[in-house]
């Protein structure tokens, strides 16, 4: 009985933590780093990076930094 009890607690404080891991990061402003994006692409590739779209964060199992409308200056 006490074993359940503790297992059931466990559970409760694993998910508390995942929603609250899943809130701070959808709360991060992604597109305050648009510059920085910038001058590492070109640091990178001696090229000027353009994100002239939509810039967000995906939650999943494979997080992802999702960028829209791009291109490179050539």
């Amino acid at each position: 009985m006490r074993l359940s009890v503790i297992f059931r607690l466990a559970v409760l404080a694993f998910l508390i933590l995942v929603v609250a891991l899943v809130a701070v990061v959808k709360s991060i402003d992604v597109a305050a780093y648009r510059d920085l994006l910038d001058q590492a692409a070109q640091a990178a590739t001696g090229r000027s990076l353009k994100i002239n779209g939509r810039l967000s964060l995906r939650v999943s199992l494979y997080p992802a930094l999702v960028a829209e409308n791009v291109s490179f200056a050539s």
